[in-house]
């Protein structure tokens, strides 16, 4: 008797077991390879929301990453945008390219790029190469929801002339950007049974009980154009976009000033010369299409800054998408898809070949128009 409730319970517990186990199977058979930050860390399909079509890189790169020491025409201190964290110097790349390869493109320079977390800008100022061979140009790009990370210092904020760029020449380089797709074919084995089962721990909630316990919010645009994935008319964002909402307008305004003196530090040989690169966050960038989501612009902030040297990347992505113009963000992803990469060198590079003529206002009677 004892032995037939065993049997019975066991064949009762098998046969939902079975069922997970081919479910888990198949949906990981049919999910599309992870591609993006945004799906992986949101619980989100590829096949809804992974990008279409082609994007375009360069192979070789055109931009290695930086060595201490060797000399550059300009030096890129920045974040994830610009180069991957925990990479150490002349380690080689192995992405699809960022969007330094696209300045180098544009204008020839020398460019040697470093993470924040392995090179701050102080400690290149205190470096044996800043004394030897300072770069005519330093880029210090944040990403707009890092800019809380800018270590805070009390000096003063004064208005100071607009020095503009540093008027280097463009020599475009006779590279090609050679066109790539993304992986789309399915997958059978145990790196697939992990996606499919890392997927049902964050979806199922959000289907059974409208509980999100990601760190990647959803939201629906009022346009569906912008992007070349299946639900174009949807927007994946970080949560963190909206935390750094609650930054107090003083704040940013210590931040601006902080900024500020550094780029007096960095000027100071009389050589170099200092922009800030702040790249928008994607929630600022799609806000027309937004309804009820009102962040602030925090570049909008910083710009007030008398004499800081900032780049308004935020208003000519923001003209993109207006225009209609599709992937600059990647649909599935927190970062700039190839045509943001591009918008950033263009920006750039129009700073270094025309002064200030690419910057955001600055103090009274030094505005470039």
């Amino acid at each position: 008797m004892t032995s037939r409730i065993y049997w019975r319970f066991l064949i009762i517990a098998a046969v939902p077991i079975s069922l997970l186990s081919v479910l888990v199977v198949c949906l990981g058979a049919w999910l599309e390879p992870l591609d993006g930050d945004l799906t992986r860390l949101g619980g989100y399909p590829e096949n809804d929301f992974g990008w279409r079509g082609t994007q375009v890189g360069f192979s070789p790169e055109l931009a290695p990453f930086g060595v201490l020491g060797d000399s550059y025409d300009v030096v890129v201190i920045g974040d994830s945008f610009s180069i991957p964290p925990g990479v150490r110097s002349g380690e080689p790349r192995a992405d699809r390219g960022y969007w330094t390869d696209f300045f180098v493109q544009l204008t020839g320079l020398n460019v040697g790029t470093f993470h924040r977390e392995m090179l701050g800008p102080e400690d290149l100022l205190r470096s044996d190469a800043w004394r030897t061979a300072p770069p005519r140009l330093l880029v210090l790009e944040y990403a707009e929801r890092n800019l809380g990370l800018v270590p805070l210092a009390a000096v003063p904020c004064e208005g100071r002339p607009d020095r503009g760029g540093p008027d280097l020449p463009r020599r475009p380089v006779p590279a090609v950007a050679r066109t790539y797709v993304r992986d789309t074919g399915h997958r059978i084995g145990t790196t697939a049974i992990d996606a499919s089962i890392d997927f049902l721990i964050k979806a199922v909630p959000r289907w059974v009980a409208g509980v999100n316990t990601t760190q990647v919010l959803h939201y629906d645009l009022t346009r569906s154009d912008l992007f070349s994935n299946r639900r174009a008319g949807e927007l994946l964002v970080y949560a963190n976009e909206l935390r750094r909402a609650r930054t107090p307008v003083a704040e940013l305004e210590r931040i601006g000033c902080t900024l500020l003196n550094l780029q007096e530090q960095v000027e100071a040989n009389g050589w170099t010369r200092f922009v800030l690169m702040v790249a928008p966050d994607r929630s600022v960038v799609y806000s027309a299409w937004l309804p009820g989501l009102h962040l602030p612009n925090m570049t909008d902030i910083l710009a007030r800054t008398p004499g800081l040297q900032l780049l308004r990347l935020d208003h000519e992505m923001s003209a993109a998408t207006a225009e209609g113009v599709q992937d600059v963000y990647a649909p599935n992803d927190t970062y700039w898809a190839s045509v943001g990469k591009q918008i950033a060198a263009e920006a750039l590079a129009s700073f270094v070949a025309q002064g200030h003529a690419s910057i955001g206002p600055h103090m009274q009677g030094h505005h470039p128009w």
